[in-house]
């Protein structure tokens, strides 16, 4: 009789065993329920990953409980990792001007193997009651850079004219800078080695070149810069921001290219440093895939300025934590091109309330024919024909 009872016994186990494998596969089989979300017309974004923040309360225990990895399993789910592994949530919740300070710490970021589409995952994770937002990991477009350097001397303009336009000589008998305001340039990378940029290079004397991170930020001899793309697309980062194409150059010229050197020509700010940052795999031309991650890391290696020169029509609700956080947590600014698309569409960051935008404009202080035009821009500035550093250590 008792081998008759284990015999059973075990019997009912195994028909569990195989009810609840059964159930799980359906589960992951299964079409997820649609939602609110739709993605954008044309979206470029990061296929079978995704960006999620949890509500407060739950960034602490929710992403190792039953509960939310039973959520996950349809997904056929590879990992969560957080976004900014090395921010930890702010001890008060507002600065002192009552402005409420962001926590990034909640936000993570999930690669899966389903065949699902990044719209069904998204609104998969939209559903459960602990997820604040959920959204596709977008790629965003450097914007557009003419190819004819040497237009603006048409009618007799020099190469500096936009100096004038701006009436940059006037402020410089005011202000020229100080070594201790540094510029990050999130984009395509820079040439750090160029004669009129190396000697304004922010460098980070807490962590020379030795294998070690020594400053203990998660960048390992992030001595100049750093690189989030790397090589190749799902490449590693690394402390190389070297430019592979010269978008990311020309800016960083226009900012703080040195001056009375006796060669090339004066950046804007050229007393202050600046701070270079890849965003871009170098086999993506033109695609920046790590813009946030890129904002972040500049202000949280003391950058006070942030210029982005790229973006894309399609707001995030993790832009805007990553611009209010630098903004807001950080008191920095983050400068953007509000966008080169002829219309009044607004493109992210710069539309964001706290990020400045900025127009084009060309001779004679009109706005440029492909300039975007909307309530939020905040300011115009020359953006057609500029004489700036490259890549070859040349100018153009």
């Amino acid at each position: 009789m008792l081998g008759k009872c284990n015999i059973m016994r075990r019997y009912v186990l195994l028909s569990l065993l195989c009810f609840w494998v059964g159930l799980n596969l359906l589960l992951a089989q299964a079409s997820l329920r649609p939602g609110p979300f739709q993605m954008p017309e044309g979206a470029t974004y990061w296929p079978q990953r995704v960006i999620y923040k949890l509500k407060p309360g739950y960034g602490a225990t929710m992403p190792q409980s039953a509960d939310w990895q039973a959520w996950l399993a349809p997904l056929g789910a590879t990992g969560a990792q957080r976004m900014f592994p090395d921010i930890a949530a702010p001890g008060d919740a507002f600065d002192k001007y009552g402005q409420p300070l962001v926590d990034l710490s909640p936000i993570f970021y999930l690669d899966y193997r389903s065949a699902h589409s990044v719209e069904a995952v998204v609104n998969h994770l939209l559903a459960h009651p602990a997820v604040a937002y959920a959204e596709p990991w977008y790629i965003y477009g450097l914007f557009y850079q003419p190819n004819d350097p040497f237009a603006d001397t048409t009618g007799g303009l020099n190469l500096m004219w936009h100096l004038d336009q701006i009436m940059a000589r006037q402020a410089w008998d005011l202000e020229r800078g100080d070594t201790s305001v540094v510029v990050g340039i999130v984009d395509s990378g820079n040439n750090s080695a160029h004669p009129d940029m190396k000697d304004n290079l922010a460098l980070n004397r807490d962590d020379p070149v030795d294998g070690i991170d020594n400053d203990q930020d998660g960048y390992v001899d992030n001595y100049a810069g750093w690189d989030f793309g790397g090589d190749t697309y799902l490449g590693v980062g690394d402390n190389s921001p070297d430019i592979f194409n010269s978008h990311g150059q020309h800016v960083a010229g226009i900012s703080s290219a040195s001056a009375d050197n006796g060669i090339g020509l004066p950046g804007l700010a050229f007393h202050c440093g600046y701070l270079p940052i890849k965003a871009a795999p170098d086999d993506s031309i033109g695609a920046i895939f790590y813009g946030y991650q890129g904002i972040i890391y500049a202000v949280e290696q003391g950058a006070q300025v942030v210029n982005c020169s790229w973006g894309g029509p399609y707001p995030t609700e993790l832009g805007r934590d990553v611009v209010n956080y630098a903004t807001i947590n950080r008191r920095a600014a983050v400068v953007c091109a509000a966008g080169n698309s002829t219309s009044d569409t607004k493109f992210y960051p710069a539309a964001y309330p706290r990020a400045i935008s900025v127009a084009n404009t060309t001779y004679g202080d009109v706005l440029y024919s492909n300039s975007t035009y909307n309530y939020s821009v905040d300011l115009t500035a020359p953006g057609i024909g500029i004489r700036s550093t490259q890549k070859d250590n040349a100018y153009h």
